[in-house]
């Protein structure tokens, strides 16, 4: 989550807040080896910053320059003068200052203040929460979801078709003559589905501005997603062939949410409301004769029942979503789930061996990897799932990335003499189970995913749904976990919780530890994901705000047996420190029990 606000006086980082800039990163070399160096070099595609920049070690400890290269984005133009405020709300640091100031002289209500300065993007009026206008955003992250064991009904979800396509964003802005589709790395597809990109501009019912979320697919005869012939559109760049390919294997673009209309965000909308919204925009009447874009169904609480018409009809799965949930922008939400049908991998291409027999003129198998705590690792190979003409497509791209030496420093076995390739090219892999060797068994080629970056190659591990949600719709209680309805039960789990961690203010009731641990309670299905798998350096109060605290990173007490760790070697202390990883509800709420207010997490995972 980005926060934009004010943080107040007496804590770290206090002032005003904005989110200047967003977008992404990508460098060509390895991050470590050039940190070894005291060179990084990168590429931000950012709404502002664009172009090449260097990270340069100096002299002095720790220390490091941002430097900007020479390219086709040099400008004379200061761009923190000239677009100062916030990509997200369009507000200054000046205005978030005045804004306070104005509270603090004009409301006697300290609840006022609160609320402000926790709705960020939205203001209140008569009971109704509206939108603030803002710039329009070109960067937009999807939200995703969580992979959860098996389908459920219940009353606060509804349940749509999990599309076996490209995930893409949409984005039209009518005065700027912004006019593109984005797959979900940022990528600009907007070339490759005229077709879809012209159906929407007809049927698309907007004053100025819209962003719209959905997945494009190339369906059968049957009206079913054929992956199969979608494959053939996803790598193509030349103008014919895509004209020729739109009208043969015509695409369809299935949207089920929309982030912002005419200026206004969205995205702290419930879900339902948003559904509601875009039914609005998408015009029902030019949407009937159309067959390039359509609004994706669901299916109110009977999670069960679609999901066994979905393995019937052979499809991917189906997605759960919480009536009430907003849009976090990256985040993998436990308030969207998954239930998959068949079981796949994206993994992250980094060899092959050659070919024999009918494939002596391509490559035998591939060879993968995924990435745990941020490094890859050996996955196995595939050989599968390839038609001749793939062989060949494959084969001209992946001679033509060859490197000497291996990406990965141990690869326990290959099926053949390996021939190492640069780790850029993402595979979708579908596969029958891990091994006990953490090895794909059965892997069979599905698509390469050049909408996802190699770091996304992640395994991600069902949950029980049972640890998500439970049957009537509240979030189960993990456990060490708080039970709302009954706040005594925290005296059994918890200690000294009616310690004053804040005492009593003009603005504010006296708080103590136990509000603190329901805060944490109440906030987690928002905060870990953005935790999960960052160490953590722990900013612990345990005399409360006024009373000594101390940073604590190396962990080396007793801990429970669900809180996981992970070593990093210190180069600045000569040391090895064991940081505590918050992957989990009762970790996040054991940590609020040791005093924790503040918790810093790495950037990186």
């Amino acid at each position: 989550m980005l926060f934009e606000g004010i943080i107040p006086e007496g804590n770290y980082g206090a002032g005003t807040v904005i989110v200047w800039d967003t977008g992404r990163y990508e460098t060509n070399l390895d991050i470590s080896e050039q940190f070894n160096q005291g060179k990084i070099g990168f590429t931000l595609h950012g709404q502002k910053l664009r172009g090449r920049f260097y990270l340069v070690k100096t002299s002095t400890e720790n220390q490091w320059l941002l430097l900007k290269k020479t390219d086709e984005f040099d400008s004379e133009e200061d761009l923190t003068i000239s677009k100062p405020d916030s990509v997200l709300t369009g507000r200054s640091n000046d205005q978030l200052t005045t804004k306070k100031r104005q509270i603090s002289k004009s409301s006697p209500d300290p609840g006022i203040k609160g609320r402000e300065e926790r709705n960020n993007h939205h203001i209140e009026n008569n009971n109704q929460e509206i939108s603030i206008p803002q710039d329009f955003p070109i960067n937009i992250k999807p939200m995703l979801a969580t992979l959860v064991d098996k389908p459920f009904n219940n009353k606060e979800w509804i349940f749509e078709v999990k599309w076996d396509g490209i995930r893409s964003i949409f984005y039209m802005q009518k005065t700027k003559g912004i006019l593109k589709l984005q797959s979900r790395n940022g990528i600009d597809i907007t070339h490759r589905y005229p077709e879809i990109v012209n159906s929407l501009k007809s049927v698309t019912k907007c004053k100025e501005s819209v962003i719209l979320d959905g997945e494009i697919v190339v369906l059968n005869k049957e009206g079913y997603p054929d992956f199969g012939s979608h494959k053939e559109r996803m790598s193509v760049n030349s103008d014919r062939e895509i004209n020729r390919l739109s009208k043969i294997l015509p695409a369809t673009y299935y949207l089920f949410d929309i982030l912002h209309l005419d200026g206004n965000n969205l995205q702290n909308r419930g879900y339902l409301d948003r559904r509601r919204i875009l039914n609005e925009v998408i015009s029902q009447s030019n949407v009937k004769n159309n067959k390039r874009v359509r609004i994706s169904d669901f299916i109110d609480q009977e999670g069960i029942g679609t999901f066994e018409n979905v393995k019937k009809m052979n499809l991917e799965g189906i997605i759960a979503k919480n009536k009430f949930s907003k849009y976090f922008q990256g985040t993998r939400s436990t308030d969207w789930l998954k239930i998959k049908n068949t079981k796949t991998q994206d993994c992250v291409v980094i060899g092959y061996t050659p070919g024999e027999g009918n494939r002596e003129k391509y490559f035998g198998s591939l060879i993968l990897a995924v990435f745990e705590q941020g490094q890859p690792r050996f996955a196995g190979h595939t050989g599968s799932g390839f038609n001749t003409n793939q062989l060949e497509r494959v084969y001209n791209i992946i001679q033509n990335m060859r490197i000497e030496k291996s990406p990965i420093d141990h690869i326990p076995y290959t099926n053949g003499k390996p021939i190492w390739i640069r780790p850029e090219l993402v595979a979708e892999i579908k596969f029958d189970n891990w091994t006990n060797e953490k090895i794909l068994r059965a892997p069979i080629f599905q698509r390469f995913r050049e909408d996802k970056s190699p770091e996304d190659c992640t395994v991600q591990g069902e949950s029980h749904l049972e640890e998500v949600i439970t049957q009537d719709g509240e979030r189960t209680a993990a456990a060490t976990a708080i039970t709302h309805s009954d706040p005594n039960s925290l005296v059994n789990s918890f200690s000294n919780l009616d310690k004053v961690f804040w005492n009593k203010t003009a603005e504010h009731s006296q708080l103590t530890k136990r509000d603190l641990i329901e805060y944490y309670d109440k906030t987690s299905s928002y905060i870990l994901p953005h935790l999960k798998d960052r160490p953590l350096s722990l900013s612990r109060y345990p005399d409360g705000i006024n009373g000594k605290s101390f940073y604590h990173k190396n962990w080396n007490q007793s801990r429970p047996e669900y809180v996981k760790t992970v070593k990093v070697y210190s180069q600045t202390r000569g040391d090895v420190i064991n940081y505590i990883l918050c992957n989990n509800k009762e970790t996040l709420l054991w940590i609020a029990n040791l005093g924790c207010i503040e918790m810093h997490p790495w950037y990186s995972r």
